[in-house]
């Protein structure tokens, strides 16, 4: 799934992109640890894929939701699924990133056929959080 990929703005100012490599890690996981190991937060969370580009929990620019509250972590995460149609067997994939508000995430899913749709989880696996900056 490389035409989807998350970028991570740090607390230090770092920018790291997704970047799978055999053997390791997720690049979630990784950045996790890096994060954990220097005392970093995310302060800006973004997914991409070719000129589109979504972001998880900012603040819109409207003065209505200039008090709307930060995030306390952020997740991200990629699914694949096999379509069957038939005689013909399809594999879809998608990627998503979210903002963490205590019980609550609110995912950004993206689709390699460009589909986009938002979902509210309340099952967050508490290891693959990262805290915000």
């Amino acid at each position: 799934m490389n035409t989807i990929k998350w970028i991570a703005e740090l607390s230090n100012g770092e920018i790291i992109e997704e970047q799978w490599e055999d053997g390791k890690l997720s690049p979630w996981l990784q950045l996790k640890k890096h994060c954990e190991e220097n005392g970093l937060g995310i302060k800006r969370l973004k997914l991409c894929q070719g000129d589109k580009v979504y972001y998880a929990g900012e603040k819109l620019d409207d003065s209505r939701f200039s008090s709307a509250i930060k995030p306390v972590g952020y997740i991200a995460g990629k699914k694949e699924e096999v379509q069957l149609v038939p005689e013909i067997k399809t594999l879809a994939r998608y990627a998503y990133i979210g903002a963490v508000y205590g019980p609550f995430a609110f995912l950004i899913w993206l689709g390699e056929d460009n589909e986009v749709w938002t979902e509210v989880r309340t099952n967050i696996n508490k290891y693959q959080i990262i805290q915000s900056s």
